[in-house]
């Protein structure tokens, strides 16, 4: 499904301009969800078992957020009859909209949740005009 700018639905997603993982990402790119908290509140998860928090880098450079996880070496490789769990190294990266920054990552059972919130600046807001307020007039002078 494509998102286009005037959507109807646009707000819902305005926090994610694009969401991609990388090209070339392969079968060992854990699965995720993105949940939405409210409408400045959302939430990244990605399936990881086996992962420790020291195997795992999760990076914010302007509009894009990286989570970066390498395995560590294991010695009993030889001893899998089948290794279904993905154990390879992976990269992900998510595009997000403007004024949305990381406000925390938790991992707990296998699953990383990264919270992300918008923050709009108080410029940008809505505000609300009075009706009777006189207009500003502006003059061109020569």
């Amino acid at each position: 499904m494509r998102l286009y700018r005037y959507s109807p639905y646009r707000p819902a997603f305005d926090l994610f301009d694009n969401l991609f993982a990388p090209q070339g990402a392969g079968p060992d790119a854990p699965a995720y969800n993105v949940e939405r908290k409210d409408d400045d509140n959302f939430r990244v998860v990605l399936a990881v078992p086996g992962f420790g928090q020291d195997e795992i880098d999760i990076t914010q450079t302007e509009n894009v957020l990286t989570v970066t996880g390498k395995a560590k070496e294991q010695a009993d490789a030889a001893a899998y009859v089948y290794r279904g769990l993905a154990a390879g190294s992976f990269e992900h990266r998510f595009e997000l909209g403007d004024n949305v920054k990381v406000a925390g990552a938790d991992l707990t059972n296998g699953l990383l949740k990264i919270d992300l919130i918008r923050v709009v600046p108080e410029e940008q807001k809505p505000r609300k005009i009075a009706i009777g307020t006189p207009a500003i007039e502006t003059r061109l002078t020569a």
